[in-house]
């Protein structure tokens, strides 16, 4: 059973994750994809750079919570939400130049954080 700290890490990762794949979504159904791929390229090349930079050096995370997340609780999840963040850009850079297994696994891998 989970203690009240687990459960808030739950909630919160539950709110960041369905938040970033949401936008990720909406992005990938109203863009056409030929017109905006040297952007996204770049885009996720330098995204995908500096959140495994983050994750290497233990920075912080550059991940949104919600409004009343406490310090501490920010703190204590920092390692996890790095893992996260790379994963998020490894999916988006797979949603617009990667196989729909490949898109697959991403979002399976990321949405398997929450277990």
């Amino acid at each position: 059973m989970l203690d009240d700290q687990e459960n808030k890490q739950h909630q919160i990762l539950k709110t960041i994750i369905d938040k970033e794949l949401q936008e990720i979504d909406e992005e990938m159904a109203t863009l056409d994809n030929s017109d905006i791929a040297t952007v996204i390229e770049f885009h996720t090349k330098h995204g995908i750079r500096d959140a495994e930079e983050r994750r290497d050096e233990n920075g912080t995370t550059e991940l949104e919570f919600p409004y009343d997340t406490s310090d501490e609780l920010k703190k204590s999840m920092n390692a996890l939400l790095l893992n996260l963040e790379v994963l998020l850009q490894y999916f988006y850079r797979a949603c617009y130049f990667g196989t729909a297994e490949e898109q697959n696994t991403y979002r399976n891998n990321i949405l398997a954080i929450l277990e």
